[in-house]
């Protein structure tokens, strides 16, 4: 189902008429968040970039006037409310993958590109094939524009362990990076993006500054900054038409989120969310996506007010929700504002293994 939907967008996008580009507050502290796994394996299309692809961003990247900065300076500016350059991207690694390693940070760092590395400790430890060990993760450490940030100690499904085993593996994340590079580790992601209310308290109270996941959208100054989006970059959804789309996304800036929690037990749960007055009056342009559901949900508006009305019971594990609407014409194209959710249902034994799950990107 997921194509489809990203042909309806794209259909969408190219049937509505250009307009000016009108900002508002949230845009002048927003930043897209990317986020590469694997580079240049081509048996693992659904979480692997190709490298000729991972290059074409680099070289959009450097035409189209965007500026990639290192994630902690974005964040400390959206978290004080600070002015960032309008194409502002950060570059982050998730699993920390040698693939990533040999044919996409070498590039970066040959062209002082900051990116941010996310690791699992016990992947490090144990020296497995597929992911970086403590002299790759310290060679990166040594070098001004990476930043190393931290999985659970083992790249595992937080959601499906006890409240004990989940804190064990995230202060045993913590501790190793400790032990290992002398610092606190200040960056957390949660392994394939899955979030619960009660996973989010524990990583708020360990001392991490901020934390992502792998939801769709804009960070801006009103995000939530231990649930921040990143759009996932693989090479079914790694087209240089889909990635000028990405990086140029706005903020959708909304608040009073249903389901407060992402991690839900409802075939049919309660979704929807209220927007900011700056756009009250675009509300008629927003159109709305489900992954796994052919036909979008109906909107119902009331006033500030956005509730979706699902076409049918949610029956996969887990559930990409999208919103857009068109923002104007930018310098590299149509402006788009984006705001996603990322929902799980109670079935943790379907969940897919670490080594199965395929980190999917936004458009679904």
């Amino acid at each position: 189902m997921r194509k489809p939907a990203i042909c309806l967008l794209l259909l969408f996008i190219c049937l509505f008429p250009s307009i000016a580009y009108a900002g508002i507050a949230a845009d002048s502290s927003s930043a897209v968040i990317l986020a590469y796994h694997r580079i240049g394996e081509d048996f693992e299309p659904d979480n692997s970039l190709q490298t000729a692809q991972f290059l074409a961003h680099i070289q959009m990247i450097e035409e189209g006037g965007y500026k990639v900065a290192a994630l902690p300076d974005i964040l400390r500016a959206i978290k004080n409310g600070e002015t960032l350059p309008p194409g502002t991207l950060a570059i982050t690694f998730e699993g920390a993958y040698r693939s990533a390693f040999e044919n996409a940070m070498p590039i970066l760092l040959s062209k002082n590109i900051p990116f941010t590395v996310l690791y699992a400790a016990d992947n490090a430890d144990t020296g497995r094939r597929d992911y970086l060990g403590w002299k790759e993760l310290s060679f990166l450490h040594r070098h001004k524009n990476v930043t190393l940030g931290v999985l659970p100690s083992a790249y595992t499904h937080l959601i499906g362990e006890t409240p004990e085993e989940a804190l064990r593996l995230i202060n045993k994340a913590r501790q190793r990076h400790r032990d290992m590079f002398g610092e606190e580790a200040a960056l957390f992601s949660y392994p394939f993006g899955e979030i619960s209310s009660n996973i989010k308290d524990m990583v708020k109270h360990q001392g991490f500054e901020a934390a992502l996941g792998l939801h769709s959208g804009a960070a801006y100054a009103g995000s939530d900054m231990f649930a921040l989006p990143r759009f996932s970059m693989t090479e079914h959804y790694g087209t240089p038409e889909r990635f000028g789309l990405i990086a140029d996304t706005l903020p959708l800036p909304v608040t009073e989120i249903e389901p407060e929690n992402p991690y839900i037990q409802e075939d049919r749960p309660l979704i929807g969310f209220s927007v900011t007055p700056e756009i009250q009056n675009d509300l008629q342009d927003l159109v709305c996506f489900v992954s796994g559901q052919s036909t979008p949900p109906s909107l119902e508006i009331i006033g500030l007010r956005v509730e979706l009305r699902l076409q049918a019971p949610l029956t996969d594990a887990r559930t990409r929700i999208n919103c857009t609407m068109p923002a104007g014409e930018g310098e590299n194209g149509p402006l788009w504002r984006w705001f996603g959710m990322l929902l799980y249902k109670e079935q943790t034994p379907d969940l897919p293994t670490p080594e199965q799950s395929a980190l999917r990107p936004p458009l679904e």
